[in-house]
Parts: structure tokens; C-alpha cells; sequence
């Protein structure tokens, strides 16, 4: 089944309302909720009839180059009408049509005074809870060095609980801050370099990680190439272990975990994907909401529902897309495109070995995967 196929059966009975649009911005599919929304706007041609041909010229470029667009038309039916438009794939080509959002923007001052509260409390909250956080490290690796005296193995379980819920909280605090500062135009940190080798040495060093896990975690990458180009190591780090880590925070025992990558000419793929638990069809609308989260079936553990959101926004700010397919009680594929840009400016990449993640217990790869 193609990627337009799933995402019309993913869509068809979702409140949120949604279309497909060919490459040249033709509406093919709508579901209920476009029709019953916006019936003018999800006609055959209500895109090319709302947009003005510059608009179309800036969706169409950007859609081309494999990046996701987001407009508010400056004309048509619906006053601040908000357009977002995710490229989808069709074999190497970037482009093959769009999936298109539709909503309205409601103003309230409020929300810009809640913004700057909001990178207040980012800025000098996230500080503490790391210097809190590292002090309780610090005492933990005191009583396991046997300084205190040898520890029973009750006490030695309490620690482990303990250090898992510092990673929480340490998870918790980092994609606060990040969020808050990517969504109010933070700066990237981007580097060049391989990001193929970067690729390996991340999902290598996850799966050392996860051995203990039973669960069947694989990756496949495209053998004996190179390809350089501008990153942010850290936040890309970041969004793929989110990825990874809700599959397997909801897949049962000895699941497979599949990770493949593949290239283009003009971007890197990512599809991870997983036979769990899925996405129940009333929250799949909302998984990129920040802040909404859920706990699928007998799961009592519920997060942040910062994972996902982060996730998108860091995949976008580097001017790639996610899309995201789910059944539920049949598992999910996610798929990251991350564009081949040159970056010339940027500082060059020094990577980190898969053996060097794993001794950096303060790694993005601890604090995303410690304690699944």
C-alpha cells in the first residue's frame, strides 16, 4: 500500500480536517471533516483557486525540495486560514503530492504574553533541574563505588529506580527547553559532516543499549557511502530517540524493530517502524499537539507528550518532514526526510563512535533510552 493510500485510511474518520493534493496542488481525497470545514477550499482546484501564484509558486518550490510549507493565504472565504502542506514521497522522487491541513487562527494577546513566560521558565528552569539532577548522580556513583560500604541488592534496585527517574525528569526538562526554544526561532546548532556514519554510530549505539531489552531492534544503512551535509547532531539525536524510543516503549516482547535508511538525490531517509500497540484512532489527530499524551491499553506510564511534537519541529527546523502511518493493535511507521543541504558555513562534525555515547552517561542517547 503507498504512502498516500495509508494516510486516506489514516485520515477518513479523524475530526481533524485533512486532504490530498497531487503535484500540481490538485485536491485527489478529502476527508469528512475538510468537506464539512472548508467545502470550498477542498474542491478538485479550491487550492489553486484560494492561492494567489505566488503562493502556489512558494508551496510548489518548497514542496519540490522536499520540505514542508506553511502559509496563511492572503485571500479567499475564510478569514486567517492557516495552510500546512507535507510533501509525500513516491519512490527516489521528493515529490509526488501533498497532504494538506486546514485550520483557522484565533488572536489573543494572551498567548503573547504566555510565550515570553513560557522562554522565561525554559531559559532558567532547565539549569536547575541539570544541576539538581547531576548532584544526584554524583551521590548515586558515590554508594555504588562501595564507599558507603557494600550495598544489599534491595538497595541496589531502589538506586537503579532512582537514576531512571532523574533520566525522566532530565528528559522531561530538556524537551521543555528545546521546544520552547525551536518554536520561537531558536537557532540551530548545525555542524557538517557524514551524516550516514552519524546515522550508524547512533542507532549502533542504541542497540548496544537496548541489548538487555527483549525486544528485536535492527537498523540497515547503505553500505560503503558517504554523504556530508548540514545537521544539528544533538537535536537530530534527539528527535530520532524519541522516534525510537515510543517504539519501543509500546511494542510487546520480542517484537522486531525495524530502522532503514536510504537516500535520495536530495535528501536521507528514515523509516523506523514496529508491530506494537498503534495509535487508537480518536488520539491519532492530536499526537502532534504538545502536551497531549495518552496511555494505550494496560500502559500506566504517561509522558511529558513533548516527544512527538519535538520530534516534528526538529525534523522540520532542518527543513525535512515526518510523516506518520498507525494502526492500532498493528504498529506504526514513522518516515523522517532530512534534506542533503551544503551548510558551507558550518563547523565541521567531529563524530562520536558508538562506544563513545555509551560512555557519556549524560548523552542524548541515556537520557532518551535509560529505563524502557
Amino acid at each position: 500500500m503507498e504512502w498516500k493510500e495509508r494516510l486516506a485510511e489514516q485520515y477518513a474518520s479523524v475530526p481533524t480536517p485533512v486532504g490530498l493534493a497531487d503535484d500540481s496542488l490538485q485536491i485527489t481525497w478529502r476527508n469528512p471533516s475538510a468537506t464539512a470545514a472548508f467545502p470550498l477550499l477542498y474542491t478538485q482546484r479550491g487550492l489553486l483557486e484560494m492561492l494567489t501564484d505566488e503562493e502556489l509558486i512558494q508551496v510548489k518550490n518548497g514542496l519540490r525540495n522536499g520540505h514542508p510549507v506553511t502559509l496563511m493565504p492572503v485571500q479567499g472565504a475564510y478569514p486567517r486560514l492557516k495552510l500546512s502542506f507535507t510533501p509525500l514521497p513516491q519512490g527516489s522522487a521528493p515529490f509526488s503530492g501533498a497532504l494538506v491541513f486546514a485550520y483557522t487562527m484565533e488572536y489573543n494577546p494572551r498567548l503573547d504574553i504566555l510565550e515570553e513566560e513560557s522562554q522565561y521558565l525554559s531559559r532558567n528552569f532547565a539549569p536547575h533541574v541539570r544541576s539538581a539532577v547531576s548532584m544526584i548522580f554524583s551521590n548515586i556513583e558515590l554508594l555504588q563505588s562501595g564507599a558507603v560500604g557494600e550495598l544489599s541488592e534491595k538497595a541496589e534496585h531502589c538506586i537503579d529506580s532512582i537514576a531512571s527517574s532523574c533520566y525522566q525528569l532530565m528528559r522531561t526538562s530538556n524537551h521543555v527547553q528545546s521546544f520552547t526554544s525551536l518554536s520561537s526561532d531558536g537557532e540551530l546548532s548545525m555542524r557538517q559532516g557524514d551524516i550516514l556514519e552519524f546515522l550508524q554510530q547512533l542507532f549502533e549505539a542504541a542497540r548496544l543499549l537496548l541489548e538487555s531489552h527483549p525486544l528485536d531492534i535492527s537498523y540497515k544503512i547503505p553500505p560503503g557511502t558517504q554523504r556530508v551535509c548540514a545537521f544539528d547532531p544533538d537535536k537530530l539525536a534527539c528527535a530520532l530517540l524519541c522516534l525510537l524510543a515510543n517504539a519501543c516503549r509500546y511494542s510487546p516482547r520480542r517484537s522486531p524493530i525495524r530502522v532503514v535508511i536510504s537516500l535520495t538525490e536530495t535528501d536521507v531517509q528514515i523509516v523506523i517502524s514496529d508491530n506494537g500497540r498503534g495509535i487508537p484512532m480518536e488520539a491519532f489527530p492530536y499526537v502532534f499537539r504538545p502536551f497531549f499524551s495518552y496511555a494505550p491499553g494496560d500502559t500506566e506510564e504517561r509522558g511529558a507528550g513533548l516527544g512527538m511534537p519535538l520530534a516534528k519541529l526538529i525534523v522540520e527546523r532542518h527543513g525535512g518532514s515526518l510523516l506518520l502511518q498507525s494502526s492500532e493493535d498493528r504498529g506504526t511507521t514513522v518516515l523522517v526526510r532530512i534534506p542533503l543541504t551544503d551548510g558551507e558555513d558550518s563547523q565541521p562534525f567531529l563524530g562520536q563512535s558508538a562506544a563513545e555515547y555509551l560512555r557519556d552517561h549524560y548523552s542524548r542517547l541515556y537520557v532518551e533510552l535509560f529505563g524502557l
